[in-house]
C-alpha cells in the first residue's frame, strides 16, 4: 500500500477566517501550501500557492503525480479536505481513501486528555526520526493574504513547519498502525473516508430561512413576554430564574427544596438536568413551579442559542462536524471557533485573549417541531432524511441474542404493538384488532409499548420509567405499579434482555473494557463503589449506542461514489438519521429508491466479519423544510 502523508497551511483575509474553508470561494481565504510526504519512497514536495495572483490557486499537475489508489493520511484530514474541496480537488479527492491519525488514534485510546497533533507527538517523540520539539514555537499565522501578510522568511518558515508536520505526521500514524489490528485500521480507513462527505458538507452548509427565524424568534418573544408578567405571583422574576445563586436561594428559601448537586467550584447547582431530576422527585406546587422554571429556561436557550446564532449566519450557517466526538464515536457539531488573539490595552501593555466566532447553529439540540422548520433545501435540491428504522432496538436484539425480539423483527411485526400487548395481557392479534375497534384505545396502549421498548432496554427503573410517563410525556392516568407491571412484562416477553445486562457487566468487570459489533473498544477502569452503577449503564449502552455510529460511518462510505456522481450532497448527521440536498429533477425518487437500497444492503460481513440476524430497513423522508418531511413510500 502506498501511502502518502498531507498537510496544508491556510490564510485568511479577517480575524478567524484561516479556519473557514467556505471563504474560499469569495477569495477570503485559501490555502498556502500543500506539502505531501512518503519517507519510504523518498517523496516529499510543496505545492505553494501564486501568491502573485489570487492566493488559493494551485498547480493541479503536481499534486495529481499522486495516484488516486494512494492512501493519504493526515490528522484532523476533515479540515485539510474542506479546504481542499472548496480550493477545486473535490474531484481528485472524491477518488480518494484516507485515514485520519487522529481517528485511529481515538480508536486506540480512548481516555487522553487531547488528540491534538502537538501534543500526541510529544507523547510519541521517540517514535519520530529526527524529531525537533520545538518546531512550531517561532511560527506566527498572520491575516492578510501571505504575499502583503508575510516577509520572504517568514514565508519560508512556515513552508518547513508544513513540511515537518507533514513527515512527523507520516511516522506517526505508520507507528499507530503498527499498534492496531488490521480490522482497527481498515475501521478507521473507513471513518476518515467517509470525512471526505462531513468536509464537504461544512463547505456547503446548512441553509436558513431568515424569514422563519424571525417569526418564530417573535413567537418565543411574545410567550416570554406572558411568562414574565406571571412570574412575580410565585416570587419570580427573569432575572432570578438567570442567575444561579438567585436561583438557588429561591428553591431553597422559598420552595423548600433540598439541593445537593454542586458546581466544580463547589456551590450548590439549579442547571437544568438538576431542575429536570428535581420534578422527579417533588410534586404538586413544587412541582409546577420547578415546571415553570424550565420552561421559562427552555424559552431562553432557544432566543440566546438558536435564535442568535441563525441570526449571526445569515443565509447558510456552517457547523463544524467533529467526527468520533463521544465515548460511542458519534459526531457533534462545535457552533463556534475558538481562536486566540492579542488586545492592546491603554497602558500598552498586549494580552492574549481567547475569543468564540460563531459560524453555526446548534443543529443536534434542535428538537422536533417548528424550529427545525428554519432549517430549508438549498435552491433546486430537497432535503432527504435517510433513517435505519428502530435501529437500535435491532442492534439490541442482535447483540443480546434475544430470539423473540429477532423472530419478531423477521416476521416484520410491530414490536412496539407486541410490547403492548403484553402489557395489557392480550395476544398480539387481539390487540391490533384494537386499530378498527377501538383506535384511541390502541394508539395510546401502543405509546406506552413504544416508551417501554426504548427505555427498558438500558436498564431503567420501573420508577424512572413511571416518571417518563408523568413527567415528560403527560401521561397522568398511568401509576408508578403500572410501571413495575410495564418492566415485568418486557423482561418475561424477551428474557434475553436481563441475560445481555448481566453478560456484559461481567464482562466488562473481567476485562475492563466492552466492544461493539464493529470491533471498537471502550476502557471500562473505574469500578469503584461510587462509580459501579455508571460503568454497568456504559457497558450496557456502549456495544449497541456505539455500533449505531458505526452503522452510519459505514453508510456513507457505501454511498460515497454514488451521491459524488449524482451530484446529492450530504448535509449532517443527527440520531438514526443521516441529511442530504438531492438534485429536484424527475429522477428524483428514483435517487433516494437507490440510496435506501445501497444502505440496506452494507456488506456487514465483509467490513466487520458480523452476519446480522436480522434486516435492517432504511426508511427515507423528503421535504423543503426540515421540520416538515414525509415519508416516501
Amino acid at each position: 500500500m502506498n501511502i502518502v502523508s498531507i498537510d496544508i497551511e491556510t490564510w485568511g483575509l479577517k480575524e478567524g477566517y484561516t479556519l473557514q474553508p467556505w471563504r474560499v470561494k469569495d477569495g477570503e481565504a485559501g490555502i498556502i501550501s500543500i506539502a505531501l510526504a512518503c519517507p519510504a519512497t523518498n517523496l516529499c514536495m510543496v505545492c505553494v500557492a501564486d501568491t502573485a495572483n489570487d492566493g488559493h490557486k494551485f498547480r493541479l499537475k503536481d499534486l495529481c503525480q499522486v495516484k488516486t489508489d494512494t492512501l493519504f493520511v493526515g490528522w484532523n484530514l476533515k479540515f485539510d479536505l474542506s479546504f481542499l474541496i472548496a480550493s477545486g480537488f473535490k474531484s481528485y479527492f472524491s477518488q480518494c481513501k484516507f485515514l485520519d491519525g487522529m481517528l485511529l488514534l481515538k480508536r486506540l485510546f480512548q481516555d487522553l486528555p487531547t488528540y491534538a497533533l502537538k501534543k500526541t507527538l510529544l507523547k510519541f517523540k521517540d517514535k519520530i526520526p529526527e524529531f525537533v520539539e520545538d518546531y512550531s514555537k517561532d511560527i506566527q499565522f498572520k491575516i492578510g493574504l501571505p504575499k502583503e501578510a508575510y516577509t520572504q522568511e517568514e514565508l519560508e518558515a512556515l513552508l518547513l513547519y508544513n513540511v515537518r508536520d507533514t513527515v512527523y505526521t507520516y511516522h506517526l500514524i505508520k507507528h499507530l498502525m503498527s499498534l492496531a489490528d488490521v480490522a482497527t485500521i481498515q475501521q478507521a480507513i473507513r471513518e476518515s473516508t467517509a470525512s471526505f462527505h462531513f468536509a464537504d458538507s461544512w463547505v456547503n452548509g446548512i441553509y436558513l430561512d431568515q424569514v422563519e427565524v424571525e417569526r418564530h424568534a417573535l413567537t418565543i418573544e411574545q410567550s416570554i413576554a406572558t411568562m414574565e408578567s406571571f412570574l412575580p405571583k410565585v416570587g419570580l422574576t427573569g432575572d432570578i430564574i438567570s442567575s444561579p445563586k438567585q436561583l438557588v436561594d429561591y428553591l431553597q428559601n422559598e420552595l423548600k427544596i433540598e439541593l445537593t448537586d454542586r458546581t466544580e467550584k463547589g456551590t450548590l447547582s439549579a442547571a437544568q438536568t438538576i431542575l429536570k431530576n428535581l420534578c422527579y422527585r417533588y410534586d404538586g406546587y413544587q412541582n409546577k413551579i420547578l415546571r415553570l422554571i424550565l420552561k421559562y429556561k427552555n424559552l431562553q436557550t432557544e432566543l440566546n442559542k438558536f435564535i442568535a446564532s441563525a441570526r449571526t449566519c445569515g443565509d447558510v450557517a456552517h457547523p463544524e462536524p467533529i467526527l468520533n466526538s463521544t465515548y460511542t464515536g458519534r459526531a457533534t457539531y462545535s457552533i463556534y471557533h475558538n481562536i486566540t488573539t492579542q488586545k492592546t490595552f491603554k497602558n500598552g501593555s498586549v494580552k492574549n485573549v481567547k475569543k468564540e466566532i460563531h459560524t453555526g447553529i446548534p443543529i443536534h439540540q434542535m428538537k422536533r417541531g417548528e424550529m427545525r422548520n428554519v432549517v430549508v433545501a438549498p435552491k433546486g435540491h430537497s432535503i432527504v432524511e435517510i433513517d435505519f428504522c428502530a435501529q437500535e432496538m435491532r442492534l439490541m436484539a442482535c447483540v443480546a441474542n434475544e430470539k423473540t425480539m429477532i423472530q419478531l423483527f423477521n416476521e416484520e411485526k410491530d414490536l412496539h404493538s407486541y410490547t403492548a400487548a403484553g402489557i395489557a395481557g392480550v395476544s398480539y392479534d387481539e390487540f391490533q384488532g384494537w386499530k378498527k375497534s377501538d383506535p384511541v384505545k390502541y394508539k395510546d396502549a401502543r405509546f406506552i409499548g413504544k416508551l417501554t421498548n426504548l427505555s427498558l432496554q438500558y436498564r431503567l427503573s420501573a420508577h424512572s420509567l413511571y416518571k417518563q410517563w408523568h413527567d415528560k410525556y403527560g401521561i397522568v392516568d398511568k401509576t408508578e405499579g403500572d410501571a413495575e407491571l410495564a418492566k415485568q412484562a418486557y423482561l418475561k416477553l424477551y428474557s434475553g434482555i436481563n441475560l445481555y445486562w448481566q453478560a456484559t457487566i461481567n464482562f466488562a468487570k473481567a476485562n475492563y473494557y466492552v466492544k461493539n459489533l464493529a470491533g471498537r473498544k471502550h476502557m471500562l477502569l473505574d469500578w469503584s463503589y461510587e462509580n459501579a452503577w455508571s460503568a454497568e449503564q456504559t457497558a450496557i449502552n456502549f456495544p449497541i449506542q456505539s455500533t449505531g455510529a458505526e452503522q452510519k460511518i459505514l453508510a456513507l462510505y457505501q454511498l460515497k461514489d454514488f451521491i459524488i456522481k449524482e451530484d446529492i450532497k450530504f448535509g449532517w448527521d443527527l440520531h438514526d438519521g443521516l441529511y442530504f440536498y438531492v438534485p429536484d429533477c424527475e429522477m428524483q425518487h428514483d435517487l433516494v429508491k437507490t440510496m435506501i437500497e445501497i444502505v440496506e444492503a452494507i456488506p456487514y460481513e465483509k467490513a466487520w466479519g458480523w452476519k446480522p440476524q436480522v434486516k435492517f430497513p432504511v426508511e427515507a423522508k423528503i421535504g423543503k423544510r426540515w421540520g416538515e418531511l414525509k415519508t416516501i413510500s
